[in-house]
């Protein structure tokens, strides 16, 4: 039986899932596909227990349910998704203003010259066989300097509440033990991510979880912690990173992931009192 239910996948690639809960997952047993909660995900369609989904055994034939559905993932405008054309024609534009700019330079009237007592020198040119240059000195501005009194308010800086969690790649942990987030890419092995980070495979084997526990082989987009530096696999924790995309309180990971108050703070960064702002990594003890 399949630990991850067959009819969740990508938004805009069915054949392809995660092994974690994204907004982008979408259940292909509604029409059209609809994003589902993380939540959901969690409990339902990444374990076993998908088989009893309502859904995967009828299909959802009055809509996806609203109280399962996830947020519609955003969609922000790349660079590259704006016509090439915009581009041709914004450099144009610059080159057509720098020509323009160039020519007004060369034709224009020649400048007036400044003296060494602040006055503008105007030079005039006389029509004789040998040009000759009159020069008229207009009197030399006053400057006249009026107080102002200028009044300052200062600002108080916010105060920031939120916990920035771990990152990709990103060091974090204790003094003892050194961690960092790995996402493999495509041909990445365990073998290749142990020698770039100092390690061994039986060190990422003996910290992480694979789905189902007897994989060892890597699947593109798979989600590692890795201990740098560390060959001795005796005391290493079993560990997982969930991307939180909605808020969440220490409490609730310490229930949901059986994992001590104190390690949750201690892994991430956080203050006792903290709520876990998203999105952002957090780790937590592997189920």
């Amino acid at each position: 039986m399949e630990t991850i239910c067959p009819f969740l996948g990508l938004i805009n690639d069915r054949k392809t899932t995660t092994m974690y809960p994204i907004s982008d997952n979408a259940c292909y047993r509604a029409s059209p596909p609809a994003p589902v909660a993380l939540d959901y995900q969690r409990s339902c369609c990444l374990t076993n227990t998908h088989v009893e989904c309502p859904g995967f055994k009828k299909g959802w034939l009055d809509d996806f349910p609203n109280e399962l559905r996830g947020r519609e993932p955003s969609t922000k405008k790349r660079i590259s998704d704006i016509p090439k054309w915009i581009f041709f024609l914004v450099i144009g534009l610059f080159l057509l203003v720098i020509i323009i700019g160039a020519i007004t330079q060369l034709s224009g009237d020649e400048p007036p010259l400044a003296t060494l007592e602040g006055s503008i020198m105007i030079s005039t040119p006389t029509a004789t066989s040998s040009p000759t240059r009159t020069t008229t000195l207009l009197p030399s501005p006053t400057l006249t300097l009026v107080p102002t009194s200028l009044m300052i308010t200062a600002t108080p800086a916010p105060s920031l509440t939120q916990t920035q969690g771990p990152a990709l790649q990103t060091p974090f942990g204790s003094s003892e033990l050194t961690f960092v987030i790995h996402q493999a890419l495509g041909g990445e092995t365990l073998s290749i991510i142990a020698q770039q980070y100092g390690t061994s495979i039986d060190a990422l084997l003996a910290i992480n979880q694979f789905n189902p526990p007897e994989r060892t082989t890597l699947w593109e987009g798979d989600v590692l912690v890795v201990c740098v530096d560390c060959l001795d696999t005796s005391d290493l924790p079993k560990l997982q990173a969930l991307y939180v995309e909605s808020e969440i309180s220490i409490a609730e990971l310490t229930s949901d992931y059986n994992t001590p108050i104190e390690e949750i703070q201690m892994w991430n960064g956080l203050d006792e009192n903290d709520l876990i702002s998203f999105p952002r990594w957090v780790i937590v003890r592997a189920n």
